[in-house]
């Protein structure tokens, strides 16, 4: 929203401007004051207010956070701030301010130029990441003196921020071989919004649906090559993509449906559907993330990898932010809904699988192991070894794995299913 034109100014002497109280309403006598604007020794009357642009004054607004007691971070791209006045303003006044890194909101700041002073200023602020209002907050009493002003607005969350680790309601204590198979292995695995499980398996690019009760069904038709990830799509058909050189993203249904959703990949390994429906593809050899719109069109140039780190996964938190896993460098990046990107963990060994949970946690597999990293960035093993690789089943502190490229998070948040690719397994961790 553009900011409305203020009140044109005028040069007036020095000595009327001291003959005259600086008050809003204050009429010379004999002058009349009505709706029109009159002109009475350069000094402009507007409506029944004074414009005295000889004691203008700005005011400097810092947004800030309540939440001091709390470690808290608010992911937002844009602070509407709205000053209104009855008395000295004609109509409400509207600044933006847009968040540069995303993480932080103690150091923006807006300015509103022009003012007079006065009181009964009220200031308004309201903050949001994309189209979504995530915080507000309100300083109703404000008086402006000559010059240069500063407030602080405080702003409170809409939602309660993420809890620490230790409120996070899974132990992920233990750790159990659904299927094992190295000469036609489990390749991609997927837990649906209603809780299907969705696996693929082999060469020849099978899907399966597993039921609550262990029971394997074939699902849909063959793709003729490799799955190497898969996401719910509308209509409840699936996207797929293909594991190879040129590799596509397909979109398949049970009856057996198939038709491409989007090409133009070097060789693509991971995606994640976003709550908007676009799609963000790891495209590993292209060390790349291509966003899809919902209608199938590609922008190849979303995110780029130095090199020589491919992009091996893509996931996505209920705050927008996208993470992306980078090997062989064993980083991890994150980009905000503004498209501003910076690492977010490092010196992981291969990182391949990603998923993320409602608490801000995010889950990461790596060679030997699956972590979690908490929103205060704390990185706790969730099962397995990084020095003794292997495959064993029991308690998460003694589960091996040898390398897990495919994670994914039952809609409870209490169920892990995690594909290991170095013996062909899929894993369930609970």
């Amino acid at each position: 929203m553009l900011p409305k034109k203020s009140s044109p100014s005028v040069r007036f002497p020095l000595a009327l401007a001291l003959s005259c109280a600086v008050i809003a309403g204050c009429v010379l006598p004999g002058q009349l004051v009505g709706p029109s604007v009159t002109r009475v020794r350069d000094l402009t009357v507007e409506g029944a207010r004074l414009v005295m642009p000889g004691q203008t004054t700005s005011l400097k607004v810092t947004i800030g956070t309540a939440l001091t007691t709390q470690a808290f971070s608010l992911d937002w791209t844009r602070a509407e701030l709205t000053l209104s006045n009855a008395t000295l303003l004609n109509a409400p006044l509207t600044r933006n301010v847009t968040q540069g890194g995303g993480d932080s909101i103690s150091a923006s700041t807006a300015h509103f130029t022009g003012l007079r002073p006065g009181s009964g200023y009220s200031l308004v602020v309201t903050l949001y990441n994309g189209a979504t209002e995530v915080a507000s907050g309100t300083n109703a009493s404000i008086t402006l003196g000559a010059g240069a002003n500063t407030v602080q607005v405080t702003v409170t969350p809409m939602v309660s921020p993420s809890p620490s680790p230790t409120a996070t309601p899974a132990l992920f204590s233990n750790v159990e071989t659904l299927r094992i198979d190295e000469d036609n292995p489990p390749m991609a695995v997927l837990v649906a919004d209603n809780g299907d499980l969705f696996v693929s398996v082999g060469s020849g690019g099978q899907i399966w649906r597993v039921d609550e009760f262990g029971t394997w069904t074939p699902w849909g038709d063959p793709i003729g090559t490799y799955i190497v990830d898969l996401a719910s799509a509308p209509g409840g058909g699936l996207y797929v993509v293909e594991g190879k050189i040129g590799g596509k993203v397909l979109l398949v249904h049970e009856n057996g449906a198939q038709s491409v959703f989007a090409t133009g990949f070097a060789y693509p390994m991971g995606l994640v559907v976003a709550p908007d429906g676009n799609l963000y593809v790891a495209d590993e050899s292209n060390r790349s993330v291509s966003k899809v719109t919902s209608d199938g069109v590609a922008d190849h140039g979303f995110y780029q990898n130095p090199a020589p780190d491919l992009t091996t996964d893509v996931t996505i938190d209920a705050q927008g932010n996208l993470y992306v896993s980078s090997s062989p460098g064993g980083y991890i990046v994150k980009i905000h809904p503004d498209g501003t990107a910076s690492r977010y963990v490092e010196n992981l060994t291969y990182p391949y699988g990603l998923c993320t949970d409602a608490f801000g946690n995010l889950y990461v597999g790596v060679e030997g192991q699956i972590l979690r990293v908490s929103p205060s960035l704390e990185i706790s093993t969730v099962a397995g070894s990084a020095s003794d690789l292997g495959t064993a089943d029991g308690p998460s502190a003694s589960a091996r794995f040898g390398g897990v490229s495919q994670l994914t998070l039952n809609p409870g948040g209490n169920v892990l299913y995690a594909i290991d690719h170095y013996y062909g397994s899929l894993r369930k961790v609970e």
